[in-house]
């Protein structure tokens, strides 16, 4: 019987073998063997790494880049309520026009010292007196009168106060140009400060089919039994729109 002789294998079969096992699994032995911080961005094929490669929790907020979540990448009805932090939406970030709610959506204000004869009828100067009525909305109309009675203003005494509405003379009112009244009265004597409140009288300015423009007007009224008047020091009127 012949015996058989092993052939040693010659330097291009050994190369060729050791490509294969390189091809076959140098890739797994490459990987397990890389060095710390060896792969970068560049390394990484486009959309290589899918969500379900990604870990639990290891995307934080500190991970994102400032300004990349934009509203088109927030899923329909993904934040609710439960989502935003306590306080963090003001009135700055609602569109206050859009709501169905009354509110403050002008103010008149004034600060001066004016003096209020006995029964003569005087106008309160306001900051702010003019304001634009938006079409659709109604306005009513709410304010404050202070003043101080005189010693010398005997009681008992009175003090009313009317915001007027777009009239051609203040001081001679027709009832349509009232839109707000309050009184106050005292009985005591000496000097005593008051404080006037007035509120909506007969009605409000109805939504206008365009914006409209309107002046508003504090007037003040002031009755002693004898002697002098009163000094008023703060007024006020607000216009509470409703749309």
């Amino acid at each position: 019987m012949k015996r058989l002789r092993l052939r040693r294998p010659s330097h291009g079969t050994v190369v060729a073998y050791v490509a294969l096992f390189a091809a076959l699994g140098g890739g797994a032995m490459a990987a397990s063997n890389l060095g710390k911080n060896t792969v970068g961005t560049k390394q990484l094929k486009k959309k290589a790494v899918a969500t379900k490669n990604l870990k639990g929790n290891v995307v934080t907020k500190n991970k994102i880049k400032k300004n990349s979540v934009v509203r088109a990448k927030i899923r329909k009805d993904a934040v609710d309520g439960a989502k935003i932090a306590d306080n963090s939406v003001t009135g700055s970030e609602i569109d206050a026009a859009t709501t169905p709610f009354s509110r403050i959506v002008h103010e008149a204000r004034g600060n001066g010292a004016v003096g209020l004869l006995n029964k003569t009828y005087a106008v309160y100067p306001l900051d702010g007196a003019t304001y634009t009525q938006d079409p659709g909305r109604d306005d009513s109309f709410m304010g404050a009168l202070e003043l101080t009675f005189a010693p010398t203003c005997e009681p008992p005494r009175s003090v009313a106060a009317y915001g007027v509405l777009d009239s051609s003379n203040p001081l001679e009112p027709s009832e349509t140009d009232v839109v707000a009244f309050g009184v106050a009265a005292d009985q005591a004597g000496g000097q005593v400060t008051k404080r006037v409140s007035l509120g909506p009288y007969l009605g409000a300015s109805f939504q206008p089919a365009v914006p409209t423009s309107h002046t508003l007007s504090l007037v003040a009224f002031v009755e002693c039994k004898g002697g002098s008047g009163a000094t008023a020091n703060f007024g006020a009127i607000d216009v509470i729109g409703a749309k």
